[in-house]
């Protein structure tokens, strides 16, 4: 036809079933997919969905891969908007290399104890190479276990700006900045012991800026290295909610090792975090000051305000190096095991006034190093038990994926 366009007839037998450009793969192509007329789609059920299947090592680089089957979901970092809640269930998700990832899901939420249904949609290098943008949101449908009207729907999309990745397979970039349009109603639990004249501000939505800089290594146990991480949101009086908001929220975290002069002490790490919130207006609650990831002396119904501040300190030592203890045909391996006594301390106040006395809580922690599929993924599987000190509120236990800070 030109130089650069060929015509080929070739006579058929039957209608083809399928075109393929170079279907041996022996030139390479930017994008694979789009060389043949039908698009190629790979199934894979899966027995146990989880976290690892939506990955550039388990699925085929040149096509749609399209899994399915139940899921077990537990989120490994907080995000700047809202945590994503575990989940138990099922799911059916599409991912395509460097391209797609998404899906939608269903399932038991044991952290607020009912069924929600969700969705979720990650693009890659969109609208530029180091940009991305993504959504998710969910509706809870029923409550299971605990009747107390904390089920939060939620919804969000962000667009984030990548400035240096990362190497692990479901860590978020070393560095990034996102922004972001978030939607949560029913978000804040009633507080077990209400104050007078404090507001709620229901359904929050917030238009806001996040900054996240991790130098940790390796990621998944860290040695040495620092994290800072912040946060400003401006809620809008929308959906029914009449009451403008403001929130800005932030910790920064340093690891190291112990001198070699310590002698059995230099396997050891310490661990340092100080954080704080404050919102308007002053009068509502906006932060809870317990939980997983802040305060582990207490549940998120026992402290909230408009302000708060935190500090912790932890020391992670080495029970088990080594261990190279398999499960299930090398898919888990036990690598080594520690344990982590720490200390929090923290505070939150409503319009300026303190809901003290300042908090105390101590407790010991047990830290899994965990290889996935030999030598695919490294985790740390943490469990955390917590006590406050001087107060009368029951003993917290905290399960979850990676390091608390």
């Amino acid at each position: 036809l030109d130089e650069t366009h060929v015509l080929v007839e070739v006579d058929l037998p039957g209608p083809p079933d399928q075109v393929s450009v170079d279907p041996d793969q022996v030139i390479p192509d930017a994008d694979p997919v789009n060389n043949h007329w039908k698009v190629p789609i790979n199934y894979r059920p899966r027995l146990l969905y989880n976290f690892l299947d939506e990955t550039a090592f388990t699925n085929d680089y040149d096509k749609w891969n399209v899994i399915y089957g139940p899921w077990v979901y537990s989120a490994p970092y907080p995000e700047d908007w809202f945590t994503r809640a575990s989940v138990l269930g099922v799911r059916g998700g599409v991912y395509k290399l460097e391209d797609f990832r998404g899906g939608i899901y269903g399932g038991y939420r044991p952290q607020f104890g009912d069924i929600a249904v969700g969705f979720d949609a990650h693009m890659f290098h969109w609208p530029l190479p180091k940009w991305e943008v993504g959504m998710n949101g969910e509706v809870s449908v029923g409550e299971v276990s605990v009747k107390n009207d904390y089920n939060p729907d939620r919804f969000v999309t962000w667009i984030r700006y990548n400035i240096e990745e990362t190497a692990s397979l479901y860590l978020p970039p070393r560095e990034y900045e996102d922004a972001y349009i978030a939607y949560q109603h029913n978000w804040m639990p009633d507080p077990r012991h209400p104050q007078p004249g404090t507001v709620t501000i229901d359904p929050l939505t917030t238009l806001g800026l996040h900054y996240r800089k991790d130098t940790r290594v390796p990621y998944w146990d860290p040695e040495t290295g620092y994290w800072v991480d912040g946060n400003v949101a401006l809620g809008m009086p929308l959906f029914g909610e009449s009451r403008w908001s403001g929130l800005a929220w932030g910790q920064a975290a340093w690891t190291t090792a112990f001198p070699d002069i310590m002698a059995w002490w230099t396997d050891a790490r310490l661990a340092v975090r100080v954080g704080g919130a404050v919102g308007l207006p002053k009068d509502a609650r906006l932060f809870p000051l317990g939980g997983n990831l802040w305060f582990r002396g207490f549940d998120v119904f026992e402290r909230q305000g408009s302000c708060l501040w935190l500090a912790s300190v932890e020391v992670r030592l080495p029970l088990k190096r080594d261990t190279d203890i398999d499960f299930i045909d090398r898919i888990l391996r036990l690598r080594n095991v520690y344990i982590a006594p720490f200390y929090d301390v923290g505070d939150v106040y409503v319009d300026g006034h303190s809901l003290g006395p300042v908090a105390h809580a101590v407790g010991i922690g047990l830290r899994f190093d965990v290889a996935f599929f030999s030598f695919l993924e490294r985790a740390t599987v943490r469990l955390d038990i917590a006590q406050a000190v001087g107060q009368h509120t029951p003993v917290q236990y905290w399960f979850g994926l990676q390091q608390p800070f």
